[in-house]
């Protein structure tokens, strides 16, 4: 079920699972419309417990470091609140997105989130799929 759509992305909720898929437009990053569809997300872990999560960023271009800052205030406590114990991230090997997501890969961390990167999609969700909680 589709729960957040603008166009730099697209996330689905797999209730089964407890688990959130995103996936973000090929392009340049417009951090207005991923912070917009952050939000949603946050809406949607408010009245969801959502315990596992992929973001595959591999198709965006240039950064989107304006973003952390968001996520480490707003995105990651109610996630945490609600839940979500393990992430995924799907990276290019473009120099600044790689950098990125191991950025975003150290803050999950400290919020005590088991996460990865991969470079593909479906090394993701494999890998989220088998950690046992």
């Amino acid at each position: 079920m589709v729960i957040a759509q603008n166009k730099m992305g697209v996330t689905s909720f797999f209730e089964k699972e407890k688990l959130l898929i995103s996936s973000y437009t090929a392009g340049e990053v417009d951090s207005d419309l991923v912070i917009e569809h952050l939000r949603k997300l946050i809406d949607f872990y408010k009245k969801n417990e959502i315990l596992k999560s992929v973001v595959d960023v591999s198709e965006v271009l240039g950064s989107f470091a304006k973003i952390m800052a968001f996520l480490e205030s707003d995105y990651y406590p109610v996630a945490i609140k609600n839940g979500l114990k393990v992430q995924a991230y799907v990276a290019s090997d473009e120099l600044i997105i790689k950098n990125l997501s191991l950025r975003l890969e150290m803050m999950a961390s400290m919020f005590n989130v088991k996460s990865n990167v991969f470079k593909t999609r479906a090394e993701a969700e494999n890998w989220v799929k088998k950690i046992k909680l």
